[in-house]
């Protein structure tokens, strides 16, 4: 059996380059962007923008996805941080009225402020 060779037409024109980033036209007619960092990809919108105003470049699902996940993410920690912040905030208005949160725990670990500075309970 001989070996037959299988061509693809996977034709993309390059029209620019923007660092590593590359803007083709697809053989349907399209626009792409392959490869190259996020800023790479702003310098190439902007210019698209300004030079060739026929190519409408979308966002892929992929970095639209990757964009909500980044969102997601951060409103997450948003919340996280803001429990932290709260949590913090009761126990330091505890700790202001002399009350804690967890009990009234008194003995050698307990520190009282006094005018000399710190100092363990019961110590002079």
């Amino acid at each position: 059996m001989k070996n037959q060779i299988v061509e693809i037409e996977t034709r993309e024109i390059m029209v620019a380059r923007f660092g590593a980033a590359a803007l083709v036209k697809t053989k349907e007619g399209r626009f792409a962007l392959r490869g190259g960092s996020r800023s790479d990809h702003i310098e190439a919108r902007d210019w698209a923008s300004m030079f060739l105003h026929e190519a409408v470049l979308v966002r892929t699902e992929k970095e639209r996805d990757e964009a909500r996940k980044s969102v997601s993410e951060g409103v997450r920690q948003v919340q996280d941080m803001e429990k932290k912040l709260l949590e913090a905030s009761s126990l330091l208005s505890g700790w202001k009225t002399g009350k804690s949160s967890s009990g009234s725990r008194t003995g050698k670990d307990s520190f009282q402020v006094a005018r000399g500075g710190l100092g363990v309970a019961g110590e002079e």
